[in-house]
């Protein structure tokens, strides 16, 4: 590969730390194509045939490095001459390049795909589509083969969104073959993480079947008997494929919409025998979803299912006898202590039921009510799997002021009610736990606040903590009382009791409160294995002192871990300071006391043969320090010299978040919403979350409740940078995470505040 003279690189390396400058400012693209760029490309467009654009595509890329390729790219991609645009598609093709101008280059691209006479394949376009594409690339899907049309639609599942679920509809039952099974299955994929467009989604997979079902004035609705009987009487198996033996493809049914439905439902006696059918089926969450509604139903038959059900274990069967008028089962479960009996019992149980279970808990021993408390707050979190109910909010309505009327309530009690129950996480509830004895409450924390790996403190979930936005007592405790819950870990810091001593110790580290660096100090000295990082992550004068004077006593191990905290300290980013791992630790220590965090970690990295990688570019690209910042230029000169076109987009990106660059965040917060393909292939959940800030809840739960590739590849990791944890979740839940959250969590976002003890957001009292 041919690379560019050292002034290019140099250049190309100072455009690379000011994300989005125009590349040709920095390189002579016409030099590097041999002419003009445009002719070069508008050439692979007119090329007589796609293999021979795609060998004038490769004869073009094959001198150039990685930011040379970059440039043409987004020089080709945006260019106003649709001929060009085509060329750099096929220039690019199965290049994964996250850049504003693929927004432009989608639009000519996709309606010429595998059109006579392009160059355009699928995959040229697939790189640069995004879910705003999706109407053009069914439009341009219905005029292709069949066989080949299928192939794009399966792959563009990733740009799949609730919203396109109606236009998925529509172009389904306007196509045949396996097209038409390929539209079916990604407007299922949306309904089953979404929870939307649910019965849409069952009545058009029963279309496609051709599964039918007489009309009738009651019971369940025509479109869901239809799909239920031609399961129950022909083709259901245990690998959930059922084949339809008059076409020569398959359907996969997704099973959760259907399953959800039939849950919402109200079935009919005419119903029995269908119920008791998909009760014999194999799949656990139809299973669970008819004996549900066997529970509205009053005949022998189902009755005797149930009971059999139950006594084998069924949560969901025993809760439908229970709402029939069997007393004995429900009150079974409501004093179970898991999550899938507890929350089926207390959906069947009257409000008037609710209450005597509400006041039992808190009359009950500590530890009774606590192990029913963390089944509440499993149920709430949606640990329920195809077994139980949604959790409802509304089960416990009036135990609030219930509590807080409670003469004698138990201090682990009122912590795990905090805790596990939304409706009780009240501002009045956190003042009355503050109120009592410190002793007899922050001790129980202990277990649940652990020294991680020495790299600094880390609160674990507390036991009871719930969803995402309910983190436990503590975080609640921060969030709605951040000053009072301060001054209670200060004067158990100050205490005689020596576990609350040790915990609020803990807590006081974890929340950096300087006021008590003294007090920790003498804690943290006083410790078999002291927590020296907690100390450069407290920072401040007097944490300062005691690390040197804690250094000028360590041996070469301990150096090591002290050389950390000290640049902690001393303000070097986490993100570096905990990997920082120096040959010479007395060295660095001594470089680091004389001269500084940045000037010690600059020298220590100009003695590598290694470049820094990408992720500690963007810590350094973030450091506030004069010596790091003039290192910078160098660093990324160094590191881009072997980068492709790729890693050197990648790099434009984090560089942009970390320096908080307006415009390039504006570029990126568009390719997000977008839905581009490239950047969720290329990119960090936790930066994308950074990028859009906690306002864009709404989307990162859309997002969430798209489809598989979108989950996991971006709002997983979204959701554990913007509340500490992913989000419980799984696509045969009764309710999928992103309806519990739009339902629970969206309406209270007004309420979030951030939790340095969850190192997320937590909905405060209110």
């Amino acid at each position: 590969m041919r690379r560019l003279p050292l002034p290019s690189l140099l250049a190309l390396a100072l455009v690379a730390t000011t994300p989005f400058a125009s590349a040709q400012d920095a390189v002579d693209l016409s030099k590097a194509c041999g002419g003009d760029p445009a002719q070069a490309l508008r050439a692979i467009a007119a090329a007589d045939g796609r293999n021979a654009a795609q060998e004038l595509a490769a004869a073009l890329r094959e001198p150039l490095d990685g930011p040379t390729l970059l440039a043409l790219l987004r020089f080709g991609l945006g260019h106003p001459d649709d001929a060009v645009v085509v060329g750099a598609a096929v220039l690019g093709r199965g290049q994964i390049v996250a850049v504003p101008e693929l927004a432009r280059a989608a639009t000519v691209a996709v309606p010429k795909v595998l059109a006579k006479g392009s160059p355009l394949d699928v995959d040229a376009a697939q790189a640069l589509v995004g879910s705003v594409d999706v109407p053009a690339i069914l439009a341009r899907a219905a005029a292709l083969p069949d066989l080949l049309a299928s192939n794009w639609l399966g792959h563009a599942h990733r740009m799949m969104r609730a919203e396109h679920v109606p236009a998925l509809d529509v172009a389904a039952r306007a196509a045949t073959g396996q097209l038409r099974a390929t539209l079916v299955d990604d407007a299922a994929l949306v309904a089953e993480y979404s929870g939307l467009h649910e019965e849409r989604v069952v009545a058009l997979q029963g279309w496609a079947l051709g599964a039918t079902a007489e009309p009738r004035a009651d019971g369940l609705p025509q479109p869901l008997r239809a799909l239920l009987s031609w399961l129950v009487r022909d083709h259901a198996d245990a690998r959930g494929q059922f084949p339809n033996q008059d076409v020569p493809w398959t359907y996969r049914i997704r099973r959760a919409p259907v399953a959800r439905w039939l849950r919402r439902a109200t079935p009919s006696a005419a119903d029995t025998d269908l119920l008791l059918g998909v009760a014999d089926l194999p799949d656990a969450a139809l299973r669970a979803a008819a004996y549900a509604a066997m529970g509205a139903l009053a005949c022998e038959p189902t009755k005797a299912r149930l009971t059999a059900a139950a006594d084998a274990g069924s949560a969901t069967a025993a809760a439908a006898l229970a709402r029939r008028g069997d007393d004995a089962r429900l009150d079974a479960l409501l004093q179970a202590t898991t999550a899938n009996e507890l929350a089926s019992g207390l959906a069947v149980a009257s409000p008037a039921r609710r209450l005597r279970f509400a006041a039992d808990l808190l009359a009950a021993d500590a530890d009774v009510a606590s192990g029913q408390l963390q089944a509440v707050a499993e149920a709430a979190a949606g640990c329920l799997g195809s077994d139980a109910p949604p959790f409802d909010d509304a089960w416990f309505d009036g135990l609030e002021a219930i509590a807080f009327a409670a003469p004698d309530l138990a201090p682990a009690t009122l912590r795990a009610l905090l805790a596990a129950i939304p409706s009780c996480a009240t501002a009045r509830l956190c003042d009355r736990l503050l109120a009592m004895p410190p002793a007899a409450w922050l001790a129980s924390a202990t277990p649940g606040i652990t020294l991680v790996d020495e790299l600094g403190l880390e609160v674990d979930d507390d036991p009871w903590a719930g969803d995402v936005g309910w983190r436990g007592a503590l975080p609640l405790l921060e969030a709605t009382r951040p000053d009072a819950l301060r001054t209670v870990l200060r004067a158990a810091l100050a205490g005689d009791d020596v576990p609350a001593r040790d915990a609020a110790a803990r807590l006081l580290l974890r929340l950096h409160d300087t006021p008590s660096a003294a007090a920790l100090v003498a804690w943290v000295r006083a410790q078999p294995e002291p927590p020296w990082r907690a100390l450069g992550d407290l920072g401040g004068a007097v944490a300062m002192a005691a690390l040197k004077a804690a250094a000028a006593d360590a041996d070469d191990d301990g150096l090591r871990t002290l050389a950390q905290a000290l640049a902690l300290a001393d303000g070097m980013p986490r993100a570096l300071a905990t990997e920082w791992f120096t040959d010479d630790a007395a060295a660095s220590v001594a470089r680091l006391l004389g001269d500084g965090a940045a000037a010690a970690f600059v020298a220590d990295a100009q003695g590598r043969d290694e470049p820094l990688p990408v992720d500690d570019l963007a810590a350094l690209a973030g450091w506030r320090d004069p010596a790091a910042e003039a290192y910078l230029p160098a660093a990324v000169a160094a590191a881009s010299a072997a980068w492709d076109e790729e890693q050197t987009v990648y790099w434009r990106w984090v560089a942009a978040v970390a320096r908080g660059d307006d415009d390039g965040l504006a570029a990126l917060r568009a390719l997000l919403r977008d839905g581009r393909y490239a950047l969720q292939s290329t990119f960090d959940g936790r930066r994308a979350a950074a990028v859009l800030g906690r306002e864009a809840l709404a989307f990162w739960i859309d997002e969430l409740g798209s489809n598989c590739c979108r989950k996991s590849d971006l709002a997983d990791d979204a959701f554990a940078a913007l509340f500490g944890a992913e989000p419980q979740s799984a696509e045969e839940d009764v309710e999928p995470a992103a309806a519990r959250l739009r339902r629970r969590l969206l309406p209270l976002q007004g309420r979030l505040r951030w939790s340095m003890l969850a190192n997320g957001l937590v909905v405060a009292g209110r």
